[in-house]
C-alpha cells in the first residue's frame, strides 16, 4: 500500500492543505521478482503552506507475511511560472460600446502553435466583433482562437487582436485567462 500526507514546518496538516491525512492510499500488486515504479500528481492549493509530500510504503510479502516499510518526503518546489501573459487594454469607451486589444506573449521556451484563448468578462459586456482572432462568446466566457494565418506565436513573441463590443452597466477589465487550457498572468 502507498500512502502519502502533506508536511511543513509544523506538525499536523499544513495551513490551507487538504485535510486529508494521509492522503488515499493505493493498492499495488507486484509479482515475485517484478520491479514496480510509481507516479502521482497532487493539487497543491495556492493556500497551502506545505513544504513537501511525505509517501509510504507498506510491502508485505504473502509468501511470509513481513512486512517492509519505506518512507520518503519529496520536496514540494513553487508552482512553475505560467507560460504566457495577457494583457487586456481597453482602447476606447463610450456609454454603451468599447474596443479593447488583447495581447498574448508566450513566455516559455517552446513555440505554440495554434491557439485558444479563454476569458470571463466581470461586468456585462457583449463581443459584437473582432479582428486578428476569431472571438465568440456564451454568456459571460469569451474564446478567441488564431486566425488560420497565424497561429504560431514563437517564444518571446506576442499576438494582438482586437474586439469591438456593448455594455450598458460595467466594462469591467478580465483579470484571469487561460491560454490552450493553461492559465496565463495578467499583464
Amino acid at each position: 500500500m502507498i500512502y502519502a500526507r502533506f508536511v511543513g514546518s509544523t506538525p499536523g496538516i499544513p495551513t490551507g492543505c487538504p485535510a486529508l491525512d494521509p492522503l488515499p492510499g493505493r493498492a499495488v500488486t507486484v509479482d515475485p521478482g517484478a520491479t514496480f515504479s510509481w507516479s502521482t500528481g497532487y493539487l497543491v492549493f495556492s493556500g497551502c503552506t506545505a513544504t513537501g509530500l511525505e509517501v509510504t510504503a507498506r510491502v508485505e510479502d504473502d509468501a511470509t507475511g513481513a512486512l517492509l516499510t519505506r518512507t520518503a518526503t519529496v520536496p514540494i518546489g513553487p508552482p512553475p511560472a505560467a507560460p504566457c501573459t495577457v494583457s487586456y487594454r481597453t482602447g476606447s469607451e463610450w456609454p454603451g460600446g468599447f474596443t479593447a486589444q488583447i495581447t498574448i506573449k508566450n513566455t516559455s521556451t517552446v513555440p505554440i502553435n495554434g491557439w485558444t484563448l479563454s476569458f470571463t468578462f466581470p461586468g456585462d459586456q457583449h463581443i459584437v466583433q473582432s479582428w486578428s482572432a476569431t472571438a465568440q462568446q456564451s454568456g459571460a466566457t469569451v474564446t478567441a482562437r488564431n486566425p488560420s494565418y497565424n497561429p504560431l506565436v514563437a517564444p518571446g513573441a506576442s499576438v494582438v487582436f482586437g474586439v469591438l463590443g456593448t455594455w450598458q452597466a460595467s466594462d469591467a477589465v478580465p483579470i484571469a485567462f487561460t491560454l490552450n487550457n493553461v492559465s496565463c498572468a495578467a499583464g
